[in-house]
C-alpha cells in the first residue's frame, strides 16, 4: 500500500533493510557515500545492495564532504537521484542533482537562493518556529519513534519524514520493529 507521506529511511547499510522499505513503499533510501562517516557503505556493497532494489529514489548522503573531486567520484559510483548534505557542503555542490538539505537553522529565508533545493530536512524542534508559514520547500522531519512521527505529520507544513536503518545482527537476521510500526501506521487504509 502507499504511504500518507513521503518516508526517506537514511544510513542504510544492509540489502535487510533495503528490501523491506522497498517493499513498504520507501520513497527514498539514503546512502552514507562518504568514507570514515558512520554508517559509510562502500560503492562495491551499494551497488550489490542497488542490483536488487526497485521503487525507491537514491540519496547520497554527503555529510563531511571534502572536495569535488571526491563529489564527483561520489555521483559516478553511487548514480544517486539526490544529494543529501548540510550547510558545510553546500559550497562544493553543483545544480546536476537534487539537494536534500539538513538545515540545523531557524533561518529559512537563507535557502531562497538554492533552485536545486527539493527538500529540507528539519528536527522536531525546529517545527515550532515554522508554525503555519507557508512554504512551498517540502519539509521532511525527522522521526525516531510512533509517538514522534505522530507530532510531526499533524503540523501542515510537513511533507514527510525521515528515519534511519540500523545494523544486521548478520546477514539476513534483521529485527524490523523500528521501522515496520511506523511504517505500517503510515500506510494509505
Amino acid at each position: 500500500m502507499p504511504l500518507k507521506m513521503i518516508v526517506k529511511v537514511g544510513k542504510v547499510t544492509n540489502l535487510s533493510d533495503a528490501r523491506y522499505c522497498a517493499g513498504m513503499n520507501v520513497d527514498l533510501l539514503g546512502f552514507v557515500t562518504v568514507e570514515n562517516q558512520e554508517n559509510y557503505l562502500p560503492a562495491k556493497e551499494f551497488q550489490d545492495i542497488r542490483g536488487w532494489l526497485s521503487g525507491p529514489q537514491i540519496v547520497a548522503e554527503i555529510y563531511g564532504l571534502s572536495s569535488t573531486s571526491e563529489l564527483a567520484e561520489i555521483i559516478e559510483n553511487y548514480k544517486p537521484d539526490y544529494l543529501e548534505l548540510s550547510e558545510k557542503e553546500l559550497p562544493l555542490v553543483d545544480g546536476s542533482l537534487p539537494l536534500m538539505l539538513r538545515w540545523n537553522k531557524n533561518e529559512f529565508d537563507k535557502i531562497a537562493g538554492i533552485s536545486n533545493l527539493y527538500a529540507l530536512i528539519v528536527d522536531k524542534s525546529q517545527l515550532d518556529t515554522i508554525g503555519n508559514q507557508k512554504t512551498t520547500i517540502k519539509l521532511l522531519a525527522i522521526a525516531e519513534n510512533v509517538n514522534e512521527v505522530e507530532e510531526v505529520s499533524s503540523k501542515p507544513a510537513v511533507k514527510g519524514i525521515v528515519l534511519n536503518g540500523t545494523q544486521e545482527e548478520s546477514p539476513g537476521l534483521k529485527d524490523y520493529d523500528h521501522l515496520s510500526e511506523i511504517l505500517e501506521r503510515l500506510e494509505v487504509e
